[in-house]
């Protein structure tokens, strides 16, 4: 479901920003509806970092992780685009990356991490994730993400 929902706000970045404003505006702030709300914010800011808006999509980005600290996706969403806003403040972008980690420290995450250090040509944040994870014991399940260091 959440692929299919990431999919077509990628494909259709109006229409999906107009219906998650809306839905932003049914739940304003409701406790029952927090990882909703906070799902709700990190797409538009997907749909907007789409559109090359990178100031626009830090701003919901920042606010799903301030609604929901325990969601890992949102802070790997708002470390990536700290680093495309500003990539010499790298030590924010590392900041979200980690807390990810520890909310979800599992295989699937660093390999995103890692990929993503790797497609912005950063063999220095390639190589300590490496080392990190392989301390963590994930060396076996990282040997295409971790090769040729």
């Amino acid at each position: 479901m959440r692929r299919r929902l990431l999919l077509y706000v990628n494909m259709h970045n109006d229409q999906a920003k107009m219906a998650l404003r809306r839905a932003i505006e049914a739940y304003p702030g409701a406790g029952w509806a927090t990882g909703y709300y906070a799902d709700v914010h990190r797409l538009l800011g997907l749909a907007l970092a789409g559109q090359n808006r990178l100031t626009d999509a830090i701003g919901y980005l920042e606010k799903a992780v301030g609604i929901n600290p325990a969601n890992t996706w949102a802070h790997i969403h708002y470390g990536k685009a700290l680093y495309f806003c500003s990539p010499d403040q790298i030590d924010l972008t590392v900041a979200q990356f980690d807390q990810a980690l520890q909310l979800e420290p599992e295989v699937d995450i660093w390999q995103n991490l890692i990929q993503f250090w790797k497609s912005v040509g950063n063999q220095e944040e390639v190589r300590k994730f490496c080392l990190m994870a392989k301390s963590l014991g994930f060396g076996n399940q990282l040997i295409i993400e971790c090769s040729n260091l």
